[in-house]
């Protein structure tokens, strides 16, 4: 999972404005985090990751609507990336 894949889905989808927003609403970080650690090419704190994993959970819950299959699209996708985030986790945990 690279995080700069989660971003641009979030952004494809209009859930997050740009890289300060995507910092701010679900890294848990300060609205520069984003663009410091890809111009350094660091990788993001096990804590950054989970709370990108809760947020996109979260984002999920919040997007449900059962009449609209677009909302259910993102839905998915938003569930999906939460769980290739958890995958992240749990492989730098091993």
């Amino acid at each position: 999972m690279e995080l700069n894949d989660v971003y641009k889905e979030l952004r494809r989808n209009r859930l997050c404005r740009n890289g300060r927003d995507f910092s701010v609403r679900y890294l848990g970080k300060d609205r520069s985090y984003y663009s410091v650690i890809k111009a350094t090419k660091t990788e993001p704190s096990v804590i950054v990751l989970m709370n990108l994993y809760f947020n996109l959970n979260k984002q999920a819950d919040a997007v449900y609507d059962p009449n609209s299959p677009v909302i259910n699209r993102i839905q998915r996708e938003l569930n999906v990336l939460s769980a290739s985030v958890m995958g992240a986790v749990e492989d730098r945990c091993k």
